[in-house]
């Protein structure tokens, strides 16, 4: 019961606890140690809410050190004279502690935002942004929401400020077209689709090719034409995403991989021409699958999306670093960037200041916390979060991306 009632006040133990060192009534072996985290404990005493001006206790080092600290002192205290009491007060202290310092931490901790909810993001299957270099035009996909059935191009413009209602792209709108990419020149955007190679036919190819489109002088957009072999084969290509030196990342299933789909990488020639793709290897391909590669520009780093069995969810994001001339072996980006759902669709806004990418975690994977109202239901049913796929941002700091 006495634990208990210092676990329901534990701010009431840790005046005790101080009063006990003000009136030495403990050991001076434990007294010695004890000052050691008297100004913390004095800290959590006075501390009435978790906030930026909080102690330096409720971050992850110092929430260690803490702990490392009061461990010691309960192990004194087993040594010591009618100490139980007093080891029960430290224990209390400790979780008082440990609730605080993950509050702070989960709070300090940068969250994935759902970019433009009911503009871009809207409860549809929204997915696979990309940015014109100056940042004031997107491309991204809305999909069926089977995800597979057809995925179509749309377009936003940046207008004072606010982000315009998305109109299907020009060059998309009749067959299904996916992962846009713009090069940093703003003259030429690449995207997959499963249009037929002869544009007089109507019926879609089986498979998905890689395709570009360039820039008109007016400001518009040409034709698209097909990259052809070597970059496309008799299977689906997916994802082109090209290094400051033209070679081209892309997924693709074609034979020789790993897995399903690999990721491959073509060097682009002299000629402006492409060298037959080689595979990442090991490093980043396995027997499952890999797909959707963000190649860093100077190809110092690789994001890409893979569905391992290993992973937090149905499908997860992987960072590689090329080091010593091969790629390391691919890590985990871990929460809060992966979650239950699938991530994929990874991306750098051009200024660098955020990390894109799209997810189908659900509001409805955590408790609610209470009960909701019809309304409520409906809302979050066909709106932003609601598993379908949506549009994320986070801080790029928080990738805590190797130099």
């Amino acid at each position: 019961m006495r634990m208990y009632s210092i676990l329901i006040h534990p701010r009431g133990a840790v005046s005790r606890y101080l009063a006990a060192i003000q009136n030495g009534r403990l050991s001076t072996t434990i007294n010695a140690a004890t000052k050691r985290i008297q100004g913390l404990i004095q800290s959590i005493r006075n501390l009435e809410d978790i906030n930026d001006n909080s102690p330096n206790w409720a971050t992850q080092d110092g929430f260690l050190n803490f702990c490392g600290t009061t461990l010691a002192l309960c192990l004194r205290a087993l040594n010591q004279d009618n100490s139980r009491s007093l080891l029960r007060e430290y224990l209390a202290i400790t979780l008082l502690v440990t609730n605080l310092s993950a509050q702070k931490i989960a709070s300090s901790t940068p969250q994935p935002e759902i970019f433009q909810p009911g503009v871009i993001s809207t409860g549809d299957f929204d997915t696979h942004i990309e940015f014109r270099p100056d940042q004031k035009q997107i491309f991204f996909l809305r999909l069926t929401p089977d995800y597979n059935l057809f995925w179509t191009m749309f377009e936003s413009h940046l207008v004072q400020g606010k982000w315009s209602t998305p109109q299907i792209a020009p060059f998309s709108g009749q067959f299904s077209d996916a992962d846009p990419f713009i090069t940093p020149d703003n003259k030429h955007l690449y995207f997959i689709s499963n249009r037929p190679l002869d544009p007089k036919q109507t019926k879609p190819k089986d498979d998905f090719d890689i395709w570009v489109v360039d820039r008109e002088p007016n400001g518009g957009w040409g034709e698209p034409r097909n990259l052809g072999a070597p970059i496309n084969s008799g299977a689906s290509e997916y994802y082109p995403r090209m290094a400051a030196d033209g070679t081209l990342y892309f997924g693709s299933e074609r034979p020789g991989g790993r897995g399903n789909a690999d990721i491959w990488r073509s060097k682009r020639n002299s000629d402006g021409t492409y060298a037959e793709p080689e595979n990442l290897g090991d490093a980043i391909n396995t027997e499952e699958n890999e797909f959707e590669p963000y190649i860093a520009p100077d190809q110092s780093y690789l994001i890409f999306m893979a569905k391992r069995k290993s992973g937090l969810g149905a499908g997860d994001l992987y960072i590689s670093y090329f080091r010593d001339g091969k790629w390391t072996q691919a890590e985990n980006l871990g929460e809060p960037i992966n979650s239950s759902g699938y991530e994929f669709a990874p991306k750098f806004s051009p200024d660098g200041k955020y990390f894109y990418f799209t997810s189908t975690r659900s509001i409805f994977s955590k408790p609610i916390g209470h009960r909701m109202t019809t309304a409520e239901f409906n809302k979050a049913l066909h709106g932003p979060g609601n598993s379908q796929g949506d549009i994320y941002r986070i801080d790029a700091d928080a990738l805590h991306l190797k130099k």
